[in-house]
């Protein structure tokens, strides 16, 4: 349907509207305006005519907008317009909905409004009402006769008690309030002549709103004859009676007395109420045919107008469901066909036409989506190329490294595991994705007991060197572990083991080829000055020298003391190559520094021994006799280093963070070049003269056995620092992993 269209079908609509309730409008204003539908303005014939008249017109045009839209949705079924049986149906549903109980109402009605018309005229209603009248008259005439009556009484009783003789006003009025409250009155007043003297009124009763008595009816009163006053008060009627009242002895009236009785708004209202009823019925008996007719009228005009009014609502509401529903049947075709620039241009405010916003703004939503769809599947892919393409040359990596790598899950399960390290276990041919790694590893314990701790402290492993036997072979490999965290949530241990049997090989026997050259150069050193010694022994024995004793016994000291010599450096080097295999037990540093320290007391005067020792000092595992033996050699080259004079500190520390306890020996020596302090702990390498290079790679050897490490610093503002960093006890037995190498 197009704009236009609707347009135009809402101003007729809105024209039809407009007329239905001016019509009603109409009727209304006429029948409430004219006293409420009166007997006279039944009575007026015009009237009547003109409401006919009208209510001919308005249905008139309701049947042929009716009839109009019924043809109409026929027609359109016929020619299987889509949306049209849909119509039909809801449009004879409405119809059938409307016109039974609508039928049924007009008839019950009517009949209904028939016989109580009848049964109302048929009733005695004149004769009740002018009964009702007599009676409220004679209630009146009842109220007026107690007021005279009390009135009297009220004034015997002022001539008995000669209240006027009194010469207080109040003890009169309590006199009054007396009888007021006695009598059950509700207003008692005193005229002195024709003066108002003294009332007293009762409470719920406002003194302002009560009027005063005409002074005529006082005057008549004290004349002799009695009178009665009535007069709306607050939403009653106040009914009061006058009477005269004589002084003893006196044959003239000295006053009046005037007695009130109080008629609430219930009993007023309903006497008017009778009267005005019983003159109306009078007149409704006259027009009983033309108000039956009217009645009629008015309601077959209601009962024609529900029935249009229902019929033309279900072919609206069957017009604004079915058409957007016929333009969204039509847009899903679209849409499924893959049309998703198709759009309904159906517009409204209601629930259809949030539905028909919310379809386009799926579509619209939809055929965004496809597009970021489309753009994200192209992106994806290349992504997924890419991942791919690295993953294969991850893997590629992974096979072909030396170094073996396997990774295992957070529940112990291996993950990957790489052609090396396979090879490195003696386990080719095995599928170990999905194995438990310590059933992996059953075939080399130590690996796995080692790996089953660090996995399950998750403590990471860093370059450790162990002695590996697997498939009948000794392997020395560096054992590397770390823990990393995945997205999820969960976490994996990922081992790197080298095999570094080849490489340790071939630095043992560079290293020994250093020490034989090293040896060699020693040796060389003590042999020459034997040789000469020799030859110089032989040269004077084959000349029969005078100082030939002279020269032997020079040439034997020579021999001697070279010899000597050499068997210390043979000694040395033999207790560096038979170093005992250290055995750890967790012990307190403090304590061995402090017996080291012990040992040089007095020995050296000029020099001064100062010790900064840790307060809370974690446990370390160490061998006491090899580390105090290391502390000696370290302690023996500063002091010699410093000539014998100076100050030598020791300080120990903790570092919890990284768990690692710190011993620190500083002199103020001389100090060592920048060029020798990486050579200072190879073999055979010496600063000092006569040194034999092998106490600080004695040094060196007994703290890498301690799983520690010993470097070489600057002292400020001179001389030298050793610092030894030992690892504290751990959860791991540490003494299970020092190995002589």
């Amino acid at each position: 349907m197009s704009s236009e269209r609707v347009r135009r079908r809402n101003r007729l609509l809105a024209i039809g509207i407009l007329i239905i309730l001016g019509a009603l409008f109409g009727i209304e204003f006429l029948l409430f305006k004219s006293e409420q539908f009166s007997p006279s303005f039944i009575a007026n014939s015009f009237v009547v005519w003109a409401l006919w008249n009208l209510c001919v017109l308005v249905l008139v045009i309701l049947l042929f907008m009716l009839l109009r839209d019924i043809v109409k949705v026929y027609l359109e079924r016929r020619r299987n317009v889509p949306g049209a049986r849909f119509r039909s149906r809801l449009l004879a549903f409405f119809i059938s909905l409307s016109l039974l109980p609508t039928l049924l109402l007009f008839f019950f009605g009517s009949d209904l409004i028939q016989r109580t018309l009848e049964g109302w005229f048929k009733l005695p209603t004149r004769e009740i009402a002018d009964d009702a009248q007599a009676v409220a008259e004679r209630y009146y005439e009842d109220v007026r006769q107690r007021a005279f009556f009390f009135a009297q009484l009220v004034g015997r009783n002022v001539k008995q008690t000669h209240v006027f003789s009194e010469t207080s006003g109040l003890v009169v009025q309590e006199r009054l309030e007396l009888w007021l409250k006695e009598y059950g009155l509700d207003l008692i007043a005193l005229y002195d002549g024709e003066d108002l003297v003294l009332q007293s009124i009762n409470s719920r009763l406002p003194i302002e709103e009560i009027p005063e008595i005409p002074k005529d009816k006082v005057r008549k009163c004290l004349q002799g004859e009695p009178r009665h006053q009535v007069d709306p008060v607050m939403r009653g009627e106040l009914v009061r009676g006058i009477t005269p009242y004589f002084e003893t002895g006196a044959t003239q009236p000295s006053g009046a007395v005037v007695v009130g009785f109080f008629l609430d708004d219930s009993v007023a209202q309903k006497v008017k109420m009778i009267r005005a009823a019983a003159q109306q019925q009078s007149q409704t008996y006259v027009l009983r045919n033309p108000i039956k007719t009217t009645y009629f009228l008015i309601f077959s005009f209601v009962t024609l107008l529900i029935l249009f009014a229902a019929t033309w609502s279900g072919l609206h509401l069957a017009r604004e469901i079915t058409i957007p529903i016929e333009q969204l049947a039509h847009a899903t075709k679209e849409v499924a066909a893959g049309n998703l620039a198709y759009m309904v241009s159906w517009k409204a405010t209601d629930e259809l036409g949030a539905l028909v916003e919310s379809f386009n703004k799926m579509t619209e939503d939809l055929r965004m989506s496809n597009e970021r769809l489309s753009l994200s599947k192209v992106h994806l892919e290349a992504k997924n190329a890419e991942i791919e393409e690295r993953r294969q040359y991850i893997e590629t990596v992974l096979q072909n490294i030396a170094a073996g790598v396997v990774s295992v899950a957070s529940d112990g399960r291996v993950r990957t595991a790489n052609a090396a390290a396979l090879d490195l276990l003696g386990l080719r041919g095995v599928t170990p994705v999905g194995m438990d790694f310590r059933e992996l590893l059953r075939t080399a314990p130590d690996l796995g007991h080692m790996l089953a701790e660090s996995f399950r402290y998750q403590e990471a492993l860093d370059e450790k060197e162990i002695t590996l036997k697997a498939a009948g072979r000794i392997l020395t490999i560096a054992l590397n572990t770390s823990f990393l965290q995945e997205a999820s949530g969960g976490w994996q241990m990922l081992v790197v083991f080298n095999d570094m049997t080849q490489l340790i090989r071939a630095q043992r026997m560079e290293t020994w080829r250093e020490v034989a050259r090293r040896i060699a150069h020693e040796i060389k050193n003590p042999l020459t000055p034997i040789q000469l010694s020799a030859q110089r022994i032989w040269k004077n024995y084959e000349k029969n020298s005078p100082n030939y004793r002279q020269v032997v016994e020079d040439g034997t000291a020579t021999i001697i003391r070279e010899v000597s010599t050499l068997k210390d450096m043979v000694n040395e080097f033999s207790n560096y190559a038979r170093m005992p295999t250290v055995r750890l037990v967790p012990g307190d540093l403090n304590q061995l520094v402090q017996k080291t320290i012990a040992m040089y007391d007095g020995l050296f005067k000029e020099v001064a021994f100062r010790s900064e020792l840790c307060e809370a000092p974690p446990t370390v595992p160490f061998d006491p006799e090899q580390l105090k033996r290391a502390l000696i050699n370290i302690v023996d080259n500063a002091i010699e280093a410093m000539a014998q004079q100076g100050m030598l500190t020791i300080r120990t520390s903790a570092d919890p963070a990284s768990g690692i306890c710190l011993i620190e020996i500083a002199d103020t020596g001389p100090g060592v070049g920048s060029d020798d302090k990486e050579k200072v702990f190879l073999p055979y390498f010496s600063t000092k003269k006569r040194g034999s290079g092998l106490g600080l790679a004695i040094v060196h050897q007994i703290i890498m056995d301690h799983n520690g490490s010993i470097r070489l610093e600057d002292n400020q503002p001179h001389g030298s620092r050793f610092v030894i960093e030992l690892p504290v006890e751990s959860r791991k037995q540490s003494a299970q992993d020092g190995v002589h190498a």
